[in-house]
């Protein structure tokens, strides 16, 4: 519902870096994680920001594909304002 044609641009050209999820938030925020063979990213910023926050590693949270394995699947509950993140490995603590 606050998807933009200019989001939808940057979605696409971010799934050519292995997006995993994306979620678009009110006051034009992203929530994103993207996705290396070590690791997923998760990053939330403002859509203008965005671009510039991944170049500088602003990262809000790493999640390490050794722990949580590789078929992860995100989910976000934007009343609650909270990311579930369902794993295919056992996490260990």
């Amino acid at each position: 519902m606050y998807e933009s044609d200019v989001l939808q641009l940057f979605v696409y050209q971010l799934k050519l870096l292995f997006v995993s999820f994306h979620r678009p938030l009110e006051n034009e925020r992203l929530l994103l994680v993207l996705a290396d063979r070590d690791k997923h990213a998760i990053y939330l910023e403002r859509l203008p920001e965005m671009d510039a926050a991944i170049q500088r590693g602003k990262v809000v949270k790493t999640l390490n594909r050794d722990k949580v394995g590789e078929d992860v699947l995100f989910a976000f509950d934007e009343g609650k304002r909270m990311l579930a993140v369902c794993a295919s490995a056992k996490v260990s603590p």
